[in-house]
């Protein structure tokens, strides 16, 4: 049985079942954040006859149902015997020095915030590693000389792929850095508010 996560394929394993029975089988593999499509593929099936000789077996079907999923970026890994701590976010952070009376509100607007930053993070950082996988295979089918007739034509695609990737690199780095982010949010603010209140009392 093949197991693959979309087109990468994670690993293979050999297992016997008895006659009219069922088995499950399965592989570990290490777990990357982002979206994950995960499928398995029953290849080169035989069956033993009566007489003991080994046939191909024809199955109406061998492939599982694809099963889709989504690892977000700040999953902890848990060793074997040892339980892993989570991280304290900025929410944790915030209820711990503030009154008890004003939690519920912060909560909710940091809690919508953090959502935000993590979702796009997740998604930028997605994004990146996918422009990268791009560029190096449109690297690798030039040196082969398999390049697409649509990529010749445009002689602007590669040079593209490198502004996108210059893009997601910088996004995903601000939106992966609590303090970053935060921190360029304040200036923002900050710029904005002195430009309102320049606005409406402006210099004498």
């Amino acid at each position: 049985m093949v197991f693959s996560d979309k087109e990468v394929i994670l690993g293979t394993r050999e297992f016997k079942v008895p006659g009219e029975s069922l088995e499950d089988i399965s592989i570990e593999w290490s777990v990357t954040a982002g979206d994950h499509i995960i499928s398995a593929n029953v290849t080169n099936a035989t069956y033993l006859t009566k007489e003991g000789k080994t046939t191909t077996a024809s199955l109406s079907q061998s492939t599982a149902k694809k099963e889709k999923q989504f690892v977000p970026k700040t999953v902890v890994q848990k060793e074997e015997g040892v339980v892993a701590e989570e991280k304290p976010t900025l929410l944790d952070t915030i209820q711990s020095y503030t009154p008890e009376s004003v939690t519920n509100v912060v909560s909710a607007s940091t809690k919508s915030s953090e959502s935000f930053r993590e979702g796009t993070g997740t998604y930028l950082e997605t994004k990146k590693d996918a422009i990268k996988d791009q560029i190096q295979e449109e690297k690798i089918a030039k040196e082969s000389g398999t390049v697409k007739a649509e990529q010749v034509k445009s002689k602007t695609h590669t040079p593209l792929l490198y502004v996108g990737l210059f893009f997601t690199t910088i996004g995903s780095f601000i939106f992966n850095n609590t303090i970053i982010f935060y921190g360029l949010g304040a200036l923002i603010l900050f710029f904005i508010l002195k430009k309102i209140y320049r606005k409406f009392f402006p210099k004498k």
